[in-house]
């Protein structure tokens, strides 16, 4: 039963993207509740308050994400019996539905609910375990998209040029500001922003991202996190340690991190809270971009 659920071609996926929008479509909801709640957002209000929108908008989408994935889960096995129990003419997902088959029989054949009750639960594991297992995943997969999004969004806001997905000597790069001809050819007057919203082992994978041989080590390079404040998970204040930031200086790139984060480590160059990011850095950066507007490269 699994192959039919949890697949590309499954019904899970299938019925799913009729309740659960993307992660595109979900960051720009909470943009739009964002902004219904407190107003439209100015320039000047993002760059002072970067962190506090940034934190407003990731918490936002997560509330948003679990009502829609409760309601999808609820309508669910509804959705499927309307769609392709007894209505199908290729009878698309057999084993499913064999198994509502059995249960129909069940309820007809019981003499009282408990008696319904206690023959079905049983057989219902196949079909919650793998529903409630792709859910769990549909999760971290969400999350791990969330904190670039909105990190795109804000800096479009700013009226920053920034380029997503990235292809550069193999590898993909998250976020390029301002473009991919200044990453190349000016290497020193590009920023490359590369989103991890945890630092587990996989942030390592973004440590190796670019080539070893020098050309692009004077590009501005940050691992931006949501971690170190219990946001992502009510458990994840330690993610963020003395050890990773090293090993992240010690490859030129320095942790993007929440305001709270970066007053643990006050002095510790190489972790960069948000608010610094917009109210120092961009700007600061976005000089050089006015030269190179002026005829170094096109004007993007």
């Amino acid at each position: 039963m699994k192959p039919e659920i949890q697949t590309q071609s499954g019904f899970l996926k299938e019925i799913k993207d009729q309740w659960v929008p993307d992660t595109s479509e979900m960051g720009e909801l909470a943009l739009e509740k964002y902004e219904q709640e407190n107003g439209t957002l100015s320039e000047s209000e993002i760059r002072e308050n970067y962190n506090e929108i940034l934190k407003e908008l990731f918490k936002l989408e997560t509330q948003i994400y679990n009502e829609k994935e409760d309601q999808f889960i609820q309508n669910l096995m509804g959705d499927f019996i309307q769609e392709y129990y007894q209505h199908s003419d290729t009878d698309s997902y057999p084993s499913t539905q064999e198994l509502l088959e059995q249960l129909e029989h069940l309820y007809e054949e019981s003499g009282s609910f408990e008696e319904f009750f206690s023959k079905s639960f049983p057989r219902l594991y196949p079909l919650a375990g793998p529903v409630y297992y792709s859910a769990s995943q549909g999760r971290k997969t969400r999350v791990g998209n969330t904190l670039e999004n909105h990190l795109e969004t804000l800096l479009r806001r700013l009226d920053y040029p920034v380029e997503t997905q990235v292809q550069l000597a193999g590898a993909r790069i998250d976020l390029v500001l301002p473009n991919e001809e200044t990453f190349r050819e000016e290497p020193s007057k590009a920023i490359f922003l590369a989103c991890q919203t945890t630092l587990k082992d996989r942030f390592r994978l973004s440590l190796s991202k670019l080539p070893s041989d020098g050309k692009y080590d004077n590009v501005s390079k940050f691992i931006t996190t949501a971690t170190g404040i219990n946001l992502v998970t009510d458990s994840d204040e330690g993610d963020i340690t003395e050890g990773k930031i090293q090993e992240s200086l010690d490859h030129g790139y320095k942790l993007l991190v929440f305001d709270g984060v970066k007053k643990r480590y006050p002095d510790n160059e190489g972790v960069v809270s948000y608010s610094q990011f917009a109210r120092d850095i961009l700007p600061k950066d976005a000089d050089s971009w006015d030269v190179v507007r002026q005829g170094e490269i096109d004007e993007f």
